[in-house]
């Protein structure tokens, strides 16, 4: 390789020998190198005999750095051309044609793209999604809802275990609210008996799926438990801003009369199904309404600790179920008169029934007839 090499440098080689040689160095990387070798050294030195005895390492024919090396950039295709025209037998006709045949996936190629869309196609790709939105949104709506009443349910056996505990330590009493107080003193005497911490007391205490938790959600109010002393001096507006801060959206017992007008706390038996914790409805001088789980629904925690759910979608009012855990036996929204006629009271309400920002604390019978109900 090497002497015709000097030969052709020196032009001292027949025609036939030289384009066999012009042929080596457009297909052999190694010849290429080695012209390059000899050139530079003839230049440098101008001894042949020294250029021809000198010896120097080949290149690696996989080395990535050498420019000459680059693989052609439709490669693959030709490769996949080759095998496909072999095996049909075609391989010495159609040889031509893979070497013509353009680079897969050239930048003009991308660019060029196939046919552009026409409005029919958009129309018709637009249907098929709104068709897809119309089967998944129900779908994904109905999950939340469960996972919202699911929720619920834990944080009303969440409320529910605290208020057996504190029950054990007060003689099977639950949480006291005295005739002109709120029933958020129920939750609040959670946290100062010491089963629940605040943020405990806000976490179970929240219904995620009813109005009063949405529109606390929107109107961003900061939680918290205000003591009972902030309660009891607390009127008016005062007061009704500090029962909506507890977040507090269940309706909790809060106790019976005697005969002799005497309120006592309500009592808790741990196997019993009687109503304990339910969800808080709206009570008002058209009936009961109940607000949570679009309001067909209502969860209803027993002192058994289990939790029932209320379909009450139509007629609520009339639903025996509701008006015997949310009225007294007079149809009133106030404690009755005896530990079997059970009154859950909303957060704004208390034995007296609802609470009147401006009206004196002292006077029972007035407030009781605040919402009559007939049934």
């Amino acid at each position: 390789m090497t002497d015709d090499l000097i030969a052709y440098l020196m032009d001292d080689l027949s025609p036939e020998r030289r384009a066999e040689v012009d042929a080596k160095l457009a297909t052999d990387v190694v010849w290429r190198w080695e012209l390059d070798r000899l050139r530079e050294c003839m230049a440098a030195s101008g001894d042949i005999r020294q250029c021809a005895d000198a010896s120097a390492p080949a290149p690696n024919p996989l080395e990535a750095s050498h420019v000459d090396l680059e693989p052609p950039v439709d490669l693959v295709k030709k490769t996949c051309c080759f095998v496909e025209d072999s095996a049909s037998g075609k391989f010495k006709i159609e040889k031509k044609r893979c070497k013509k045949k353009k680079a897969a996936f050239t930048t003009a190629t991308c660019e060029s793209g196939g046919r552009p869309w026409s409005l029919a196609d958009v129309t018709v790709g637009a249907g098929v999604l709104l068709i897809l939105a119309a089967l998944i949104m129900p779908a994904i709506q109905e999950s939340q809802a469960a996972s919202r009443r699911g929720t619920c349910s834990f944080n009303l056996r969440g409320l529910g275990m605290a208020s057996g505990k504190y029950a054990e330590l007060n003689n099977r009493s639950l949480p006291e609210v005295l005739p002109g107080q709120p029933a958020v003193y129920y939750l609040t005497r959670l946290v100062e008996g010491g089963v629940l911490t605040e943020a405990e007391a806000l976490e179970v205490g929240a219904c995620p799926d009813s109005e009063e938790a949405q529109r606390r959600s929107q109107a961003k109010l900061k939680l918290r438990i205000p003591t009972t002393q902030e309660l009891a001096l607390a009127t008016g507006d005062e007061l009704l801003r500090l029962i909506a801060i507890t977040g507090l959206s269940y309706a909790v017992p809060v106790g019976n009369f005697d005969d002799n007008g005497q309120h006592h706390p309500s009592k808790f038996t741990a196997h019993s199904e009687r109503p304990m914790i339910a969800d808080a409805p709206v009570i008002g001088p058209m009936g009961i309404r109940p607000v949570s789980h679009g309001g067909c629904t209502q969860n209803v925690l027993s002192e058994a600790g289990c939790v029932k759910p209320y379909s009450v979608c139509v007629l609520p009012g009339e639903d025996a179920r509701v008006r015997d855990i949310h009225l007294n036996d007079e149809g009133i929204p106030a404690a009755g008169n005896s530990p079997d006629d059970l009154f859950l009271a909303p957060p704004s309400y208390g034995p007296d029934g609802p609470i009147a920002p401006g009206l004196p604390k002292s006077i029972r019978v007035q407030v009781r007839f605040f919402v009559p109900l007939v049934r």
